[in-house]
């Protein structure tokens, strides 16, 4: 079943805050994911993303996006303001079941839109890890290298940048 066939809808924590618990349980299965399949078991990912959710949610320009497919929970990708002008996409993730639909980059371009629509913002960041096999998809994606703007990333993050035209 393609994204053009399969009944799906995006909706938004922002305007549907009772999604916290799909999302927290979206991120737990992100970091279920990263370990199982990659061994990756960053120091962040402790319990509940409540906070790490809310930290998205709470400021202005900012918000995480949820993607349904027959009404079930099947992807997210966050974005919040990282310094002005430049807008940071976080925790983009599709269910491994669900992969190979057209999710990914769906939400990709969903989440590029709504950025943009907020028109407060001149680029988008990123970063990733080169070990997710990644780097292709959002080069794609019209995603350029950038030097990293985190001073704690981590060794084999690579970090993006696309640029917006208003």
């Amino acid at each position: 079943m393609s994204l053009q066939t399969s009944k799906t809808e995006l909706k938004s924590l922002k305007t549907s805050p009772e999604l916290l618990p799909v999302v927290d349980t979206l991120f737990i299965s992100f970091k279920d994911h990263l370990e199982m399949q990659f061994g990756l078991s960053p120091n962040f990912y402790t319990g509940s993303f409540v906070e790490e959710i809310d930290k998205y949610v709470q400021k202005p320009h900012a918000d995480v996006l949820v993607l349904f497919e027959d009404e079930t929970p099947v992807g997210c990708v966050a974005y919040h303001p990282f310094q002005a002008g430049k807008a940071e996409i976080k925790r983009l993730y599709v269910l491994p079941s669900t992969q190979g639909k057209g999710y990914g980059r769906y939400l990709m371009d969903t989440v590029i839109q709504a950025i943009r629509s907020e028109q407060i913002y001149d680029a988008v960041w990123l970063d990733t890890d080169d070990r997710l096999g990644l780097n292709n998809f959002y080069r794609k994606l019209k995603f350029q290298p950038i030097l990293p703007y985190h001073p704690d990333a981590n060794e084999g993050n690579e970090m993006l940048y696309f640029e917006l035209k208003l």
